[in-house]
């Protein structure tokens, strides 16, 4: 009889073990107590990558905040590395293996047993997006942050909303990148991969650039912007996505990924001009801009009305220079001059497009600075785009420029010109109305979608900036209504001038 217990034991008793086994494996979720004074951090687990995570102290409330990654087990948070003597939460004693059951929101009140040290904690949790963790050389953001210029390598692990590793490796560089939104306290990155990689589902690239949304506080519309522009069929149109963003185990808030404004396979695919070409017809890539032309190893090229920077190539000799700065200021001499024949020479549909989006985004800096033109080798055209920079559109810049009826033609001289030319007008009117009922499907429903989205992380992003963030709105719901209301206002209004045909 004893025998028998005895197998009827050995059966449960391993099965016990499995369990406690599979129960160990599928904590991807630890809370340590460790370090001098007893700081807090946690583990966080996918596939057989760790990340450690430190909290964020608001020092108004008293409060640390765990901001976790979309992957995490949403349940369970296990105790590891505690103090010696336990832990009580809330009043309750827990130990070495034991788990919480924890709430978004909820405050929890972690004390060592037996000590008067304690912390007051709340964890916040994403939904749907990737997670990027970025970890540089020097464990640290100081260096970075002290010059945009500055640069660092590391690594970068990228991790999908369900917990997928989609890169572990290298990171060839990170900087600093943006104009006035490297002045805000949450910076804007360019990164660097040793060869192009897929990142967040987006086609493969070297370059990338994480921006920071930091004049958006629906974190949505520069993401609308490019949606409209690739629905137009704009050559390069940027592809995006959006991620949360840690780094060196700090949370630094939700961003948008987007391919680079640069030269090469899968981003602007022309012909890249090297020292010693002989056919110096292209490729160039340049950018509007509104400088005095001093910038410290950028080359600049000017006509009457406009300056623009040579982006590719990026060290272009003084044959080239002379002749894309000669080539633009032909360009321009036909678009004034209202001679028929610059219509052989511009590429009519992304001008058009172009001057549509900024009509729609009401961008600050819309047809100022960060307006990409490019010129292919063998190519006598000049074509507009891709399009870039909107965040501070559709409502949310500092221009004052966003009553609904306000028409746009920045870079007045040359606009001003195309718009007057009968064959011009024609092509807006029909690129509008090709647009026209996507950006019906954006107002009834895609805002929308896209708010459900990234909703939790945009409660984490407002939790750990708000405090910065006291010039915007700070109600992310009534962010994305205003979005709603901008979007119904203007497109009513160029309804009126574009909706008919004259």
């Amino acid at each position: 009889m004893k025998k028998r217990a005895k197998l009827v034991c050995l059966p449960v008793f391993l099965l016990l073990c499995v369990y406690l086994i599979m129960k160990y494996d599928s904590r991807d979720v630890q809370l340590a107590v460790c370090g001098e004074g007893g700081s807090l951090c946690m583990t966080v687990m996918a596939g057989d990558m760790e990340q450690k995570l430190y909290p964020w102290y608001d020092e108004e409330e008293d409060l640390y905040y765990f901001f976790l990654p979309s992957f995490v087990n949403d349940s369970e948070i296990f105790f590891d590395q505690i103090w010696e003597s336990g832990i009580e939460i809330n009043g309750q004693a827990y130990r070495w293996g034991d788990s919480l059951a924890w709430k978004t929101g909820e405050i929890y009140q972690l004390q060592e047993t037996g000590s008067d040290q304690c912390f007051r904690v709340s964890f916040l949790k994403s939904e749907n997006l990737p997670a990027f963790f970025v970890s540089t050389d020097s464990g640290s953001l100081e260096y970075l942050h002290s010059d945009k210029e500055n640069q660092e390598q590391g690594t970068l692990t990228a991790v999908t909303g369900d917990g997928t590793v989609e890169y572990h490796g290298g990171l060839d560089k990170i900087s600093g990148r943006g104009n006035s939104t490297w002045d805000m306290p949450k910076k804007p990155y360019s990164i660097t991969l040793p060869v192009a990689y897929s990142l967040g589902g987006l086609e493969a690239g070297q370059k990338w650039y994480l921006l920071a949304l930091w004049y958006e506080s629906d974190r949505i519309h520069s993401k609308l912007v490019y949606d409209m522009a690739q629905e137009l069929g704009m050559d390069y149109a940027i592809q995006c996505t959006w991620v949360d963003l840690y780094c060196n185990g700090e949370y630094q808030g939700l961003y948008l990924l987007t391919e680079a404004v640069t030269v090469g396979d899968g981003r602007v695919e022309i012909q890249e001009l090297e020292e010693g070409d002989s056919d110096i017809s292209g490729g160039y890539l340049l950018e509007k801009d509104q400088t005095d032309g001093t910038d410290e190893g950028t080359q600049y090229i000017y006509t009457d009305y406009a300056t623009f920077k040579i982006c590719s190539p990026k060290q272009a000799n003084e044959d080239q220079v002379n002749y894309i700065a000669g080539y633009m200021r032909w360009i321009e001499s036909m678009i004034l001059s209202g001679d028929e024949a610059y219509r052989n020479y511009v590429d009519l549909d992304s001008f058009a497009d172009h001057l549509i989006l900024e009509n729609i985004a009401l961008d600050d800096d819309g047809m100022v600075r960060s307006t990409f033109f490019y010129k292919d080798r063998g190519d006598d055209r000049l074509y507009l785009g891709p399009v870039w920079d909107y965040d501070r559109a559709m409502g949310e810049g500092y221009s004052g420029q966003y009553e609904s009826e306000v028409f746009m033609v920045g870079m007045e001289a040359w606009y001003q010109a195309l718009y007057a030319d009968e064959e011009f007008y024609a092509t807006v009117l029909s690129e509008y109305r090709k647009l026209r009922p996507y950006l019906q499907e954006i107002a009834d429903g895609q805002i929308e979608a896209y708010a459900d989205q990234i909703r939790a992380s945009a409660a984490m992003d407002c939790t750990r900036w708000s405090a910065a963030r006291d010039f915007t709105i700070q109600d992310y719901e009534e962010s994305v209504g205003r979005l709603k209301a901008y979007l119904a206002e203007r497109i009513e209004y160029l309804d009126g001038l574009w909706g008919e045909a004259p």
